[in-house]
């Protein structure tokens, strides 16, 4: 995300802007998320601000930190697991496990937010049997999260390890 940003201006120019609209993803994800749990509107205002002001998060806002980046990831992605698993159609589980899986790609350690959001999406596709060809629909839903798995692949043909710089031994 923070080399795209980087990209039109060929320097860091942008990253404060990027970083800014990453933070505003955050806490539209946190207000959707509190909303769908079935908070008031003010309450889902007031739950957006907390987690969006917290010192770790207020401080670093211009940064460019991926940290940032998987948390805004995790509360867009909680709002279609939450619509999932209350019985939405599986479009909303696939987005779930879309949003954890690029949260994977920026930080190895949304993987279990992508587990998660896996098997309440398969579930939810498993349990509603929609019609056509459930196993296409099955097979995207497991490559979906692939698109996080590609810098590890790469990283790992390329360096001999998938946690580059950090050497794996199999």
């Amino acid at each position: 995300l923070w080399a795209w940003a980087m990209l039109p201006v060929h320097g860091d120019a942008l990253l404060a802007p990027a970083g800014f609209l990453v933070w505003l993803a955050l806490l539209l994800g946190v207000y959707a998320a509190a909303r769908a749990l079935g908070a008031a509107e003010r309450r889902s205002v007031l739950a957006a601000l907390s987690v969006g002001t917290t010192p770790a998060l207020l401080s670093l806002v211009t940064s460019s930190y991926v940290d940032h980046t998987v948390a805004a990831l995790f509360a867009l992605g909680a709002v279609f697991l939450l619509r999932a698993i209350r019985g939405g159609s599986p479009a909303d589980g696939l987005l779930a496990v879309a949003a954890a899986g690029a949260g994977v790609a920026v930080k190895i350690s949304a993987a279990p937010i992508l587990v998660l959001s896996g098997v309440v999406a398969l579930a939810r596709l498993w349990k509603r049997r929609p019609e056509g060809r459930l196993g296409f629909r099955i097979a995207v839903l497991l490559a979906v999260p692939f698109v996080g798995a590609f810098p590890y692949l790469r990283a790992w043909v390329e360096q001999g390890s998938p946690f580059y710089p950090i050497p794996l031994a199999v």
